[in-house]
Formats: C-alpha cells, sequence, structure tokens
C-alpha cells in the first residue's frame, strides 16, 4: 500500500509540474526572437544619429546654442548654495573645526549642533552662504597672461597719458615763450620809436640833453655833442639824422639785452603823452590834454590793434 501510495503521489507532482510554464519551451524562445530590442539601433539609425551630430557641429547657431545652454546650466549650478544634507560640506566642518583655533573651533562647533539638532536652522545657515565665484577661463592664453596684458594695457595707457601732458606742456610752454619774445620785440621796436621822436621834439623846443640819458638814441647824443664841437651846426643835424639808421654795435646789443624794454617804454610813453601830447601808434601830435584822450585810443599797442 505504501508503494502503491508513493508512486500515485510521484505521478501527481509530475501531473502538477506540467502545469506550470515551461521558460525553455519554444513559445518563450520565439516570443523573445520577435521582440525588437530598443537598444539596439539599425544601420539606418546609426547613420541618420552621425548625420544630425555632424550637422550640430558644422552649425555656427547650434555652437552658440550649445555655449549658451552650457553657460546658463554652468550659471545656474554656481548660483546654487551648497544642499543642507552635502557630506562633503559636513565633513568640511568638522574638519575645519578640528584645525582652526579655539574662538573659531567653538563657532564652527556651535553651528554644527545647531545644524545637527535643527534642520530647518542648517539649511539657512547654507543658504546665507553664497557660492565661491568661479572665474572660467575661456581664451586659448596661458595662465596669468591676462594679468599680463591687463598690466601692459595699463601702463602703455599711463605712458600715452604721460607722453600727451609733456607734448600739451610744451606747446603751452612754446606758444607762452613765442608770446613773450614777440612781446619783447614789439616792445624794443616801440621804444627806439619812442626815442627817436623824442629827440627830435626835445632839439626842436631847443632842449639840448635828455631828461634822462636813455630818452635819446645814443648815435644822437654823440650827434649834439659833436654839434657843439663843431661850426657847422646843419652838417652835424644831418648825420645826426641820418645816424638814427645805423646798426647797432655788438656791445650795445649785449647791453640792451639786460635792459627791460617795456618798462623804459611805459615811462618815455608817458613822458611823450604829458609833454608833447604825441602818439607814437597814432603817429599825431595833439594839441591838448582833452584832445589825445578823447581822440586816442589808449596809451599801448595793444589798444590800436
Amino acid at each position: 500500500m505504501c508503494s502503491n501510495k508513493d508512486s500515485s503521489e510521484i505521478r501527481s507532482e509530475f501531473s502538477n509540474n506540467d502545469e506550470d510554464d515551461d521558460y525553455m519551451s519554444a513559445t518563450f524562445v520565439d516570443e523573445s526572437l520577435n521582440k525588437n530590442s530598443t537598444l539596439k539601433w539599425s544601420h539606418k539609425q546609426k547613420r541618420d544619429h552621425q548625420i544630425y551630430k555632424r550637422k550640430l557641429q558644422t552649425d555656427p547657431k547650434s555652437k552658440q546654442n550649445i555655449r549658451e545652454m552650457e553657460n546658463e546650466l554652468r550659471e545656474e549650478g554656481l548660483s546654487k548654495p551648497i544642499e543642507a544634507n552635502n557630506k562633503g560640506f559636513l565633513l568640511l566642518q568638522k574638519m575645519m573645526s578640528k584645525s582652526s583655533n579655539i574662538s573659531a573651533t567653538t563657532t564652527v562647533k556651535n553651528e554644527i549642533s545647531q545644524t545637527t539638532t535643527d534642520s530647518d536652522k542648517l539649511e539657512n545657515l547654507i543658504n546665507n552662504r553664497k557660492p565661491i565665484p568661479i572665474d572660467l577661463k575661456e581664451g586659448r592664453l596661458g595662465l596669468g597672461n591676462s594679468r599680463v596684458t591687463s598690466k601692459r594695457l595699463k601702463s602703455d595707457k599711463l605712458d600715452k597719458e604721460a607722453i600727451e601732458k609733456r607734448l600739451y606742456q610744451s606747446e603751452v610752454e612754446f606758444q607762452e615763450h613765442r608770446r613773450k619774445s614777440v612781446k619783447i620785440s614789439l616792445d624794443r621796436k616801440d621804444f627806439f620809436t619812442c626815442q627817436r621822436v623824442c629827440s627830435n621834439l626835445d632839439l626842436n623846443n631847443n632842449i639840448e640833453s635828455p631828461v634822462q640819458e636813455w630818452y635819446w638814441p645814443l648815435s644822437v647824443i654823440e650827434a649834439n655833442v659833436k654839434k657843439n664841437e663843431l661850426d657847422n651846426a646843419d652838417d652835424v643835424r644831418i648825420d645826426a639824422t641820418n645816424s638814427n639808421n645805423e646798426t647797432v654795435s655788438e656791445d650795445e646789443e649785449k647791453d640792451m639785452e639786460e635792459i627791460n624794454f617795456s618798462d623804459r617804454l611805459y615811462e618815455l610813453n608817458n613822458y611823450l603823452r604829458s609833454k608833447y601830447y604825441y602818439c607814437i601808434w597814432c603817429g599825431v601830435k595833439y594839441e591838448s590834454c582833452v584832445d589825445i584822450s578823447s581822440n586816442c585810443p589808449g596809451e599801448s599797442r595793444d589798444d590800436h590793434d
């Protein structure tokens, strides 16, 4: 009975096993072969993908879009504060607490104790800490070259400004020097004119010697001395008149370089205007003080320009 019973149980087990699915049967094998895998690409799909990649690489607009996307993603990532549950940041805090001084250690430990006890406080603490700004190098120049270039440009700018300043100063100084030279030349010319006019007017009014020695030309003074020694006064007068146009000797030229013609011109011109009512720039001898004051433009060359 026992053997029969065992054989019946064995047959029932085999019958139950037949009812289960056989994964090695042809049904499952055919289904796996019929299904198209999504991981495998056909030759056409591979070719289309390669063509698309080449198009993106050669198209400048796509390059620009890719750069813009990269920049946006980079800025977005750099602008985000570090997360509260970042293990690296927590580890860094622990390292800082061990390596820093006592006061800093106490501060960091207090912050860590607060963050461990309260997750909201930790998140607020980290959010308040802004990300470190990163200066990304986009050019092809070497490291540190931008600093050297900016320093060189700054130096060139300073040199250019210094050169322009020197040129401007040189131009201003040149114009000032030229203006002074022209003024000295005109004052000298007007002074010699006043000397000749003064000598003629004084001699016509029977004045034998000038009020000041330099009121008359030196040649006129010498001629006046000779006139007293010679009998022919008319010939001496002619010689004195002609001698006004003679050139000045080198010794006289050296002495004249030390003369302040502007001051002497001012004094001699006042003498002619007050005594003879004569203006060298108008070339007119007025009748009276009222006449010269009302009809003469002024007492200097600038007033007559």
